[in-house]
């Protein structure tokens, strides 16, 4: 699985921790002694609890596919194409084309962050990785 990762920047020490993980899980599972669907279940719970920027910020992960495979803020999103912007366009895909064709991303969009309230100016960068099949 290739993931995209992003959040506001700088997230590179998270990201990096969540790949370390994800190295070590790997390994855990190919020995045997945890299930793929236990070290898919161990990244996400790990994922969720990062948070930078004093706490205020966070990580996620998309597909190649457009799917979140894990947001550390709303984890119901997992599974989905996720939320759209202020303006009804999706967020995630347009960020996972660019990954593909560029390798990383930087998207500027309005979002209410509080359901119900103003919507708000938000920046969100992308960084592709070659995950490890877990």
């Amino acid at each position: 699985m290739t993931v995209v990762a992003g959040g506001r920047a700088p997230a590179r020490p998270q990201l990096i921790r969540a790949m370390n993980e994800q190295l070590l899980l790997d390994h855990i599972r190919r020995s045997g002694k945890l299930s793929r669907a236990d070290a898919m279940a161990r990244w996400r719970e790990w994922g969720r609890a990062m948070r930078f920027d004093d706490g205020k910020d966070y990580v996620f992960a998309a597909g190649m596919d457009g799917q979140i495979f894990m947001h550390a803020q709303r984890p119901q999103l997992e599974g989905t194409a996720g939320p759209s912007d202020a303006d009804g366009r999706l967020i995630i895909p347009p960020l996972v084309d660019a990954v593909r064709s560029t390798g990383n991303a930087v998207r500027s969009y309005t979002f209410a962050k509080q359901q119900g309230g103003p919507p708000l100016p938000k920046l969100t960068t992308q960084t592709r990785k070659q995950a490890r099949q877990l």
